[in-house]
């Protein structure tokens, strides 16, 4: 599951989908969306392994004594049952917008363990899905749509992809991006 959803976009006014579209595009061509990829390619390089999980900003924080007495995982409400089976698919991880959070937290003096622990953890089933990560992304440095599109990009093309081959994908297109003009 992405944190996309499985719903149909619907437009706040006619032709809203092609204004993103286009404003994406021309995102794409700035130098501010360079320099985000870079930052982007040190980040997928500094994790401590090279792999990035989807459905989630961080399940890195999913640990037994963050349990709630309700039986709730604190701060999303996943519930054991539901962490433990997202844990056993993918492993302990970051999504793309996640390891550019990490790496830019890393950078302003946290631990790396800090840094992971501060992290939110936006599962795709808290209601609010990709706009959340967006949201954070943007609060992070990174522009709303390029966050959005990295967090969908994450989820949604590279669906299906090993936690290992998502990144080496990433890896891979961030290279094909910066080496365009």
């Amino acid at each position: 599951m992405s944190r996309g959803g499985d719903y149909d976009f619907e437009e706040a006014f006619p032709g809203q989908q092609n204004l993103m579209e286009h404003a994406f595009r021309r995102a794409l061509k700035g130098t501010r969306f360079r320099k985000a990829l870079v930052d982007l390619c040190y980040a997928l390089i500094a994790l401590p392994e090279h792999r990035l999980i989807s459905g989630a900003l961080t399940t890195v924080g999913l640990v037994e004594e963050e349990l709630l007495e309700d039986g709730g995982l604190s701060p999303t409400n996943w519930s054991l049952i539901e962490a433990q089976e997202k844990v056993a698919r993918e492993g302990l991880g970051v999504c793309a917008v996640g390891a550019f959070a990490w790496h830019k937290l890393v950078k302003q003096g946290m631990t790396p363990e800090e840094a992971f622990a501060a992290l939110p953890t936006l599962p795709d089933y808290c209601g609010n899905g990709i706009e959340a990560t967006a949201r954070y992304g943007e609060s992070m440095g990174l522009t709303w749509s390029l966050a959005w599109f990295l967090a969908d990009k994450n989820d949604e093309s590279l669906e299906g992809c090993t936690p290992e081959e998502r990144w080496q994908k990433f890896m891979d297109w961030i290279d094909n991006e910066l080496s365009t003009v």
